[in-house]
């Protein structure tokens, strides 16, 4: 049996990370290890958790998520 994918989601309003849980949840393949509210946050987790996947908002209320996004920035925390 393969493991799950492990996935920590990233969007700023708890509603829809809240609702996007509950879809992935009922997914036997994803098991969603983490929330994180912003980019800062996402990069902080994905360092404690690395999960396999982080989904994450384009639209992030700080205004960009270049550089949590940044692939180069993202390795250095979550090799």
């Amino acid at each position: 049996m393969t493991p799950p994918i492990r996935l920590l989601l990233c969007d700023d309003h708890a509603v829809v990370r809240a609702g996007l849980r509950a879809l992935l949840s009922s997914a036997d393949d994803i098991e969603v290890v983490g929330e994180a509210g912003s980019g800062q946050e996402a990069l902080a987790m994905a360092g404690r958790l690395h999960p396999d996947v982080v989904l994450m908002d384009l639209q992030l209320g700080e205004g960009t998520v270049d550089s949590a996004a940044n692939p180069l920035t993202a390795r250095k925390v979550a090799p």
